[in-house]
């Protein structure tokens, strides 16, 4: 099992996620509108767990929700702010924060309880998300799943641009079901060329014991899907790289 340093290494991949992952918001803001979204009263307060740098908190301000995000690398949260500055943001790590049950939803997206990389501390996360929910409140939330990891975690790449570059290479270990994902970063600053390096690492859960633990920490409803060629979501199927997830607080 890796040692993970407390948000170093999510600080240090800041600037360049910013930069490159935040399109995947505008493929799962409408998922999210279907699973859960649609159901909310106008203005409803949601909860962003894992916000990274603020991209679904921004979809989420700009459709009319009044949005509070959670992550634990203050460097996420600087773009984040800078993203979305009508949205609230909170220093906080899913596995370990506390907030009151004024939520009507809670949201948590690219993989990001991936990141955790234990089960009790992953039904833990959920725990703390269902105390802070009203009654009746919605949770969604996506993961890798099996496949995705088999398929799009073996392999390397990179590019450059003026003013920065980089590299980087997944992995994945079946017998541990673990992903490492080491990337070499490249960035032009002052004049001068400035390098890190960064290991993040991601757990591979069964659908089957993410639903039980939500059953566990008091969620009704619980249900999965994959998404479609046509983006749609249809039931979870076997081969699903990415699993969707909702379920609600009774």
């Amino acid at each position: 099992m890796p040692t993970v340093k407390r948000y170093t290494e999510y600080d240090r991949f800041a600037w360049i996620y910013n930069q490159h992952w935040g399109g995947f918001s505008q493929l799962v803001v409408p998922l999210l509108e279907r699973m859960i979204l649609h159901d909310l009263p106008a203005g409803a307060r949601v909860l962003d767990v894992a916000c990274g740098t603020g991209h679904v908190s921004k979809q989420l301000v700009e459709s009319g929700y009044q949005v509070t995000g959670i992550d634990g690398s203050e460097e996420m949260l600087r773009y984040a702010r800078e993203s979305a500055p009508r949205a609230e943001f909170i220093a906080a790590d899913a596995r370990d924060f506390t907030l009151p049950p004024v939520y009507h939803a809670a949201v948590s997206t690219f993989d990001s309880l991936n990141h955790i990389l234990v089960l009790h501390e992953l039904e833990q996360a959920f725990a703390n998300i269902y105390a802070a929910l009203l009654p009746g409140g919605r949770f969604a939330f996506d993961l890798n799943l099996e496949e995705g990891f088999v398929t799009g975690w073996n392999g390397h790449w990179g590019d450059s641009f003026d003013d920065h570059a980089y590299v980087w290479k997944n992995s994945y270990d079946p017998e541990e079901r673990l992903a490492r994902f080491d990337a070499t970063l490249f960035r032009l600053e002052d004049g001068c060329w400035q390098r890190s390096d960064v290991t993040l690492w991601e757990r591979c859960y069964e659908p089957r014991e993410v639903l039980a633990a939500l059953q566990r920490v008091g969620f009704a409803d619980a249900r999965a899907w994959q998404v479609s060629e046509k983006i749609q979501l249809v039931p979870l199927r076997d081969d699903a790289r990415r699993g969707y997830f909702a379920c609600r607080k009774p």
